[in-house]
């Protein structure tokens, strides 16, 4: 049996109530798979996300964001996701925290004798493994997923996260490593990647690392690169007593690698972020990574809608044909097809109006009721643009449709009897 995941917090009433009621806050659904593969059982958090009203997006699938360390920063997460596909930036996506049993064993992909007393090391294959063929078959049977896929790791998870692009790159779409782990076993990893980004072929993928500050601070990326002493300065982080720079210097020869061979087709960006140390760079360089990894959803096509509809060198026949180039882009990324939230349509549609730019209005509420026909609100911004207009014969006819659709509609009822007077 599976229970809802859920952070309560207390508020605390007015005094003559004389008492503290707590309220549950859901932020996402405990589920767990057992693995056949490595042999024990792994428990997940899973956050879905709100489900459009509309018949068509009921139908909806959604990509799908696998994060490493899920205990650590799926609060984090949930919370961007939430946040920034609410208002068009991001798509909704499905969240599963994958959390931990052993860190070294699973996100390191060869063996050493490295820090023994935390256990075995070299699981990486068999953790990827887990993921290919038993735990992604999971989500997708169980949870409306579409065939997008981004993993996310920092740290030795980040060091799985770029071994499974270089070894096994069909697995996921895209992969976000936020100061990952390049320097274990002797940087072989590191050293692998520069023949495989050379020679591979790493089309309709992309990757983003972020970068964090390791290193002596009176050394600049350039600098750092050639300091070859990797015990010269404990770290600033704790974490790195003894490592001194070889971390550092090893993500930016992986970063000047990636960047050099952009033949392979790789989409890829890095960021250094010179105020961040390893522990804390990951919030930011998931923020940052998010961005990039989805830079085809939307996010200048909004910008430049709400731009164009002010411009009256730009006709209405321009901003439909910019939604459905925008459309088949992000269809063709997520391998389904996709259209913009009808509230985002009906929502510039409604400013177009205001103005009184009412081509642009007309365009973006036909739009509407064609893509999602089973709801009202389009219906009605088609009679209140025509009721602006005038031309009362077309107001009710659209009134009227809206009401086949929702009779209980009591804002479309007052509207209709008001042209009727």
């Amino acid at each position: 049996m599976k229970y809802l995941f859920t952070v309560l917090f207390f508020c605390i009433l007015n005094n003559s109530m004389g008492q503290q009621r707590s309220n549950p806050l859901i932020v996402g659904r405990h589920d767990s798979i057992y693995s056949e593969i490595l042999n024990e059982e792994r428990k997940l958090w899973v956050y879905l996300p709100y489900r459009d009203n509309d018949s068509i997006a009921a139908r909806k699938k959604y990509p799908v964001i696998y994060l490493l360390d899920g205990e650590w920063n799926f609060k984090l997460v949930r919370g961007m996701l939430g946040y920034r596909s609410a208002r068009g930036m991001l798509p909704k996506m499905i969240l599963v925290g994958i959390l931990n049993v052993n860190r070294w064993r699973d996100f390191t992909p060869t063996a050493t004798n490295l820090y023994p007393e935390d256990g075995i090391s070299g699981g990486g294959e068999a953790f990827i493994s887990f993921l290919e063929n038993e735990l992604i078959p999971f989500i997708d049977k169980k949870y409306p997923t579409g065939p997008y896929r981004t993993l996310i790791g920092s740290s030795i998870s980040g060091l799985i996260v770029v071994n499974t692009l270089i070894n096994h790159p069909h697995i996921f779409d895209s992969y976000l490593s936020s100061d990952p782990s390049l320097w274990y076993d002797d940087q072989r990893l590191m050293k692998k990647a520069d023949t495989v980004l050379q020679k591979g072929d790493f089309r309709q993928k992309a990757l983003f690392i972020g970068i964090a500050q390791t290193w002596d601070p009176r050394l600049d990326t350039i600098q750092v690169q050639y300091d070859t002493l990797n015990n010269e300065l404990e770290s600033p982080d704790k974490f790195f007593e003894g490592i001194g720079s070889i971390h550092g210097r090893s993500i930016l020869h992986f970063v000047n690698t990636a960047n050099s061979n952009d033949q392979n087709g790789l989409k890829f960006k890095s960021i250094y972020y010179p105020n961040e140390i390893h522990s804390s760079v990951s919030s930011i360089s998931i923020f940052d990574g998010l961005n990039f990894l989805y830079s085809w959803y939307r996010q200048d096509l909004l910008r430049n809608l709400k731009e164009n509809i002010y411009d009256r060198t730009i006709s209405a026949d321009s901003i439909v044909r910019a939604v459905n180039l925008d459309s088949e882009i992000e269809s063709r990324n997520m391998g389904y097809n996709v259209f913009l939230p009808q509230g985002i349509i009906i929502g510039i549609g409604y400013d177009c109006l205001g103005n009184k730019f009412y081509d642009k209005a007309h365009a973006l509420f036909k739009m509407s009721v064609e893509h999602y026909p089973s709801s009202p609100v389009g219906f009605i911004a088609l009679a209140r643009l025509w009721k602006a207009q005038g031309n009362n014969d077309k107001a009710t006819k659209f009134y009227l449709k809206s009401l086949e659709l929702d009779p209980q509609n009591q804002t479309a009822k007052k509207e209709l009897a008001e042209i009727k007077k």
